[in-house]
């Protein structure tokens, strides 16, 4: 069975004739739906596999990220009934990271 995994690129606002903040890369947030992900932005895919792994890429407005975070984190709490501390510390955290970002980049590999 294939392994696969995701991650985010989150980029600050790059500018030519300055030095800009660098950006970083995380791991899907776990909160995130995969599968409402991918069938809300399918659209936005870019192939970028090779004949050893399959890889997409999806840009991703810094808005529409907040929206859908905000949306996933709602369907957690009303199937748990909250967001537990440590899920809601994590997504502080990237709420903060989002932020700092002007674009965001979600990349989606799957090899073996």
């Amino acid at each position: 069975m294939p392994a696969r995994a995701e991650r985010l690129y989150l980029y600050p606002d790059l500018h030519f004739d300055r030095q800009s903040e660098s950006g970083q890369i995380l791991e899907f947030p776990s909160w995130w739906d995969r599968k409402a992900f991918f069938d809300r932005f399918k659209s936005r895919e870019v192939d970028c596999s090779t004949p050893v792994d399959e890889k997409s890429a999806y840009l991703v407005f810094v808005d529409e990220a907040f929206a859908f975070d905000k949306a996933c984190l709602e369907r957690v709490a009303i199937k748990h009934g909250a967001v537990p501390p440590q899920m809601r510390d994590r997504q502080a955290e990237f709420v903060e990271a989002l932020r700092r970002s002007k674009w965001v980049i979600v990349e989606s590999y799957e090899w073996g």
